[in-house]
């Protein structure tokens, strides 16, 4: 039976959470949480991210292998809150990306 998406909320946000394993996107734009889950269901935030392209950015991340390398059971999530981009503009995104740094990083895998 699939594993099914659950909320996070951070701050006045909900993201939208699922297995990252399991996770099909489409290019949509968002802000981004990857979630290390362990085994008492604690979850940490290893990076955060915005793109006008979730699908693609997830699937082709340059910090893939540190999300792995920092989840000691490999229980990896990723958390969406979506951000149409005829609502909201990359200055939108990238402010919710930095409130979310600035408030609780610095993030193993989030480093620039």
């Amino acid at each position: 039976m699939p594993i099914q998406p659950t909320t996070v909320t951070i701050g006045s946000y909900s993201f939208l959470c699922r297995p990252l394993a399991s996770a099909n996107f489409s290019d949509l734009s968002a802000v981004y949480i990857i979630l290390c889950v362990g085994m008492q269901g604690k979850w940490n935030i290893l990076d955060v991210g915005q793109t006008e392209e979730l699908g693609e950015r997830i699937d082709t991340h340059e910090r893939r292998d540190c999300w792995e390398n920092h989840c000691r059971g490999k229980n990896i999530w990723v958390g969406v809150y979506k951000m149409s981009g005829d609502q909201y503009t990359d200055a939108d995104r990238l402010h919710i990306e930095n409130w979310i740094r600035s408030t609780y990083g610095p993030f193993p895998c989030g480093k620039r």
